[in-house]
């Protein structure tokens, strides 16, 4: 059997592992893999060989008409309109809006962003989808998405386009009404929202929060604040395509062509760290805080920095955040707070 995805990202590495898995539990294949990237073309060995069957992330045209021309069972997962019908699996994007608007909404936010790439069919299909779910609730969505589009229509040529846009993007920021969420439409949209505030002078999560899309760990730590991010299920989505293949690789017939499989869940970081408070000196002390949780901060230092009287703010505070200010004053004092308003991820 052969198999062609990417070991080069969190997500086809997720992918790798669920085939692995049953692999070792429910098969005898011999597999053939061997490290690549999403963009790569078809590996030398691929023609070189019989197969019994193939597992793939099929990026285009190209990859599509080679491996339908073995005539084998095969199962894609990635399904951007290659015009083959290969039964595929793939993560559930409503599912997915639903989590990050779930997530804002629990915060207290009112306004709403996407930052995505043009053209590529992940990002348009999560764009549309939050979109309608906000249009639902009657509430407009703000949309970045440059519309030059990649000259290959490759993943990767998307994601490297968007530093040519920076400045459009540091306008687009700071034109949105503040305090804003923005969903990127995957990890490395992500990061480049956190770099464009930081050049916008904006605060994150403050006046932006970001959620990102596939959890990838190292580019979610990476990132300034860390980034709070989407999990797929990807071992999952892996084990089920193994799955499926051994029952066709047996002469069995999907009775459906496309699967979806609810990600993990959603894994809160910094830049999603924030309550939107409808009290303008609460809100203010709640960012005083975050910003300098590491630091000895007393009330008298807090009521120097507040436009109204400390008194109407603690009034606020405990009523919006449902504990005292003097409480979250002892919290982030401690040598490893649990509880305070803000515990970097």
């Amino acid at each position: 059997m052969a198999v062609l995805i990417e070991s080069s990202r969190a997500y086809g590495r997720g992918l790798l592992l669920g085939v692995a898995k049953y692999v070792h539990e429910r098969s005898h294949w011999q597999v053939y893999s061997h490290e690549r990237e999403l963009q790569s073309t078809l590996p030398r060995w691929f023609n070189r060989r019989d197969w019994d069957g193939v597992i793939a992330r099929i990026e285009g045209p190209a990859m599509a008409k080679a491996v339908g021309r073995l005539a084998v069972p095969a199962v894609d997962l990635r399904r951007i309109g290659t015009g083959t019908d290969l039964p595929a699996l793939h993560t559930d994007e409503h599912a997915v809006v639903r989590l990050v608007l779930a997530h804002f909404l629990e915060r207290g936010f009112r306004h709403f962003g996407f930052w995505g790439f043009a053209g590529a069919d992940y990002s348009e299909r999560r764009q549309v989808i939050l979109k309608e779910q906000l249009a639902a609730r009657k509430t407009l969505l703000h949309i970045y998405s440059p519309e030059r589009r990649a000259r290959k229509g490759w993943t990767i040529d998307y994601e490297q386009l968007e530093p040519e846009f920076e400045q459009n993007g540091v306008r687009w920021l700071q034109n949105l009404p503040k305090p804003v969420a923005v969903m990127a439409c995957n990890d490395i949209a992500g990061q480049q929202v956190l770099e464009v505030c930081q050049r916008a002078g904006l605060q994150v999560p403050d006046q932006v929060a970001v959620i990102g899309v596939d959890n990838d760990e190292v580019l979610c730590q990476l990132a300034e604040p860390s980034l709070t991010s989407i999990a797929p299920d990807t071992v999952r989505i892996g084990y089920e395509a193994a799955a499926l293949l051994d029952e066709m690789m047996a002469g069995k017939h999907p009775q459906h062509t496309d699967r979806y499989i609810e990600p993990l869940g959603i894994v809160p970081r910094r830049s999603t760290d924030t309550l939107v408070i409808p009290h303008a000196g609460a809100a203010q002390a709640l960012s005083f805080l975050r910003r300098h949780f590491r630091d000895p901060i007393t009330l008298k230092d807090l009521d120097s920095k507040l436009p109204v009287s400390l008194r109407s703010v603690q009034d606020a505070f405990k009523r919006h955040v449902g504990r005292s200010l003097h409480q979250n004053l002892i919290d982030c004092a401690l040598p490893s707070p649990r509880t305070c308003c803000e515990n970097p991820a």
